[in-house]
């Protein structure tokens, strides 16, 4: 079965779609230390209230390519999934040399 490249890029860290790319079947490795960081929308039901289905999608879809867009900018942390109102991110999975906490400060 061929999986699309760009299409797993899209929904994985870049380090695990190409593994996947590349054959792999199973992808599991040890991490001594990361942080994570779990940015939720304030007060989203009440948004949600006084928007239609179109409105949301288009709010979400707005502001979370703002912090791929910030993310980006910060080599040591990779976008996990953006899930709901939910942003997840982490550093220290992929390179864990440095202060993987202070990447995550600055990003905040």
């Amino acid at each position: 079965m061929h999986i699309d490249g760009c299409l797993l890029e899209s929904i994985l860290p870049n380090q695990i779609a190409k593994s996947i790319s590349n054959g792999q079947k199973e992808i599991s490795f040890d991490v001594n230390c990361c942080s994570i960081l779990c940015a939720k929308i304030d007060s989203f039901q009440n948004l949600c209230e006084n928007l239609s289905p179109k409105q949301i999608i288009s709010t979400l879809n707005i502001l979370f390519s703002e912090i791929d867009s910030e993310l980006s900018k910060f080599s040591k942390i990779t976008k996990i999934k953006s899930l709901n109102d939910t942003y997840f991110c982490a550093t220290g999975i992929f390179e864990s040399d440095g202060s993987i906490e202070e990447s995550i400060i600055d990003l905040i």
